[in-house]
């Protein structure tokens, strides 16, 4: 087969646990997927990060809407034909994937979707590559999981990878969690309190536009007050970097207003702190976790030589569902 090697035909697939992407073309980074699915219309194919079921994964991969008929994300979805297939392959995978899980894929990629050829690329190093740098840390807030993966001059440091049990599914329940004491928000439901207040309406709100963010400022006064220990390359970070825009103020006690299901219902100053747990896990009851800074601090201090923590520290990236929260970045 003879084909020609054009950025426009490359297809680029993300996997994740809660949703997978796809989309045509590697010479805008910044463009947004042409094609989402989440994993729960299959199954569980992939279970915080690992693969749980490879038929799952396939199928999820084919697009099977019955025994006999396969519509793939690659020709269903995209613009490929089978027949004729002239787009190679950059699938994106987490980095706890094995030798053996890699051959299966190449497998399935070559002999089911008639590549022409296929690049298995693990998540962090395509994250960094897309701002541009070559090293940093990858900070990834998933579904089930939050990775802190060091990378330096485009090599993953393996053993300084840190795995937090805590994430996006956390942040849904302890969303929930207020929503159910809400008083207010259970008077506006009225008899349908019981079964709208789920987590499927705790999704909704945390996805809706301008109602959640990320509270600022979280616990500053005390980690000043209690901590005086100067982590290398930090302070130095901070003198050299240039004046940021000021940090947004929230408002104390304000309420949100949205509609659901065709009524309007307001949330409570909460929804600024549904992702404190990832943070402080100590807030769900996860006393023997460290939370996210000391997550990172212990992944940067395990690079050796100690030269390069510092190039490190000035490029913090921060990926995944997590990452489309407002306000994560002046936290």
């Amino acid at each position: 087969m003879s084909f020609t090697l054009r950025e426009e035909n490359f297809v680029v697939i993300d996997n994740g646990s809660y949703e997978i992407k796809a989309g045509m073309g590697v010479h805008d980074t910044n463009q947004p997927p042409s094609v989402v699915y989440q994993t729960s219309q299959i199954g569980t194919p992939l279970k915080c990060e690992r693969i749980n079921n490879w038929e799952e994964l396939e199928t999820l991969w084919y697009r099977l809407y019955s025994r006999t008929i396969r519509r793939q994300i690659l020709f269903k979805e995209l613009p490929i034909k089978k027949t004729r297939n002239e787009s190679p392959v950059l699938l994106s995978v987490p980095t706890s994937w094995t030798k053996e899980e890699y051959e299966r894929i190449t497998q399935i990629f070559f002999e089911s979707f008639n590549v022409p050829g296929l690049y298995v690329a693990e998540q962090p190093l395509m994250s960094l590559y897309g701002c541009g740098s070559v090293s940093g840390v990858v900070i990834d807030i998933g579904h089930e999981t939050t990775n802190v993966t060091s990378i330096v001059d485009s090599l993953i440091v393996y053993h300084s990878i840190q795995t937090l049990d805590v994430a996006g599914r956390e942040a849904d329940e302890h969303l929930l969690a207020h929503l159910r004491a809400d008083e207010q928000l259970r008077a506006e439901f009225g008899d349908d309190v019981d079964t709208l207040l789920d987590l499927e309406f705790a999704r909704f709100v945390k996805e809706a536009p301008g109602v959640c963010d990320v509270s600022v400022g979280y616990e500053v006064e005390m980690t000043t007050e209690e901590s005086k220990e100067v982590v290398p390359g930090v302070a130095a970070v901070a003198a050299a970097a240039p004046p940021t825009t000021q940090v947004p103020v929230i408002p104390p006690m304000e309420r949100a207003e949205l509609e659901y299901n065709g009524r309007k219902v307001t949330i409570g100053s909460y929804r600024h702190s549904l992702y404190n747990p990832i943070f402080d896990p100590t807030l769900i009851g996860r006393t023997t976790l460290t939370g996210l800074a000391e997550a990172i601090k212990l992944s940067v201090m395990t690079c050796e030589p100690a030269e390069i923590r510092l190039r490190l520290w000035e490029n913090l990236v921060v990926t995944g569902g997590g990452a489309l929260i407002a306000g994560r970045s002046h936290h």
